[in-house]
């Protein structure tokens, strides 16, 4: 303390500059980390939306596999066959899940360009590949059909695409959260940008950014050490 104090007496004005280069310093460093602990906390907030969401169609499908629908000709027999009979034959029960079940997917895709991207080339094109296969089993086969009986098997394979979904989303949301790529995204603000539409095109980018960004951090941090040493 006593050091510090002559100096003040002997240079105030650089002493008191110097103090206040460091507390910017410090309050860089501190918008920084609230920067990415925001964006990380917002990008994980919709991946528990996603995965929710993911896990109640799944139930819902589920259910609207297990049960079977009826053929409502094969059931009147010779009586004329018209609407309003129909719908009586099939329950109200798989008609409201068949309407839930497509009105989440387009819920599910929606939120797919929204959490898509942040997340790396590779990690993109297992997404929509395991979203595929997740809506295929939901959708695909009799789906939306008139008459057809109980699918137990699709009805399991649903609960098997769903997890495994969940379990990417998780994962790749770990890799896409890093703070280093929170400056990445930061800087890719502040100058034009094209996002990458091939593997080649993406390792390029990512070794410019890599060799980019630290270098300005780097600069950055030697002209405040001159200013203050």
């Amino acid at each position: 303390m006593r050091v510090l104090s002559d100096r003040l007496l002997t240079d105030p004005t650089a002493e008191i500059e110097k103090i206040l280069i460091t507390a910017l310093i410090g309050a860089v460093f501190a918008y920084f980390h609230q920067l990415w602990k925001y964006s990380r906390d917002a990008y994980e907030a919709r991946i528990d939306e996603a995965c929710d969401l993911i896990f109640n169609l799944a139930e819902t499908a589920a259910e609207y596999w297990i049960s079977p629908k009826l053929n409502p000709r094969h059931e009147l027999g010779p009586i004329r066959h018209s609407a309003s009979v129909s719908r009586q034959l099939v329950p109200p029960s798989l008609e409201l899940l068949q309407v839930r079940i497509e009105g989440g997917v387009k819920k599910l895709e929606f939120l797919r360009l929204m959490l898509q991207p942040r997340l790396s080339l590779h990690d993109r094109q297992l997404l929509v590949d395991r979203m595929a296969s997740f809506l295929d089993s939901m959708t695909g086969g009799q789906f939306a059909s008139k008459a057809r009986a109980a699918d137990e098997s699709r009805a399991r394979e649903v609960y098997v695409t769903a997890s495994d979904l969940v379990a990417h989303l998780r994962t790749a949301s770990q890799r896409a959260n890093g703070w280093w790529l929170t400056l990445f995204r930061q800087f890719e603000i502040v100058r034009p940008y094209r996002p990458p539409h091939s593997h080649r095109e993406s390792i390029a980018d990512t070794l410019i950014l890599s060799i980019t960004v630290p270098a300005l951090l780097i600069g950055l941090l030697l002209v405040l050490v001159s200013l203050i040493f």
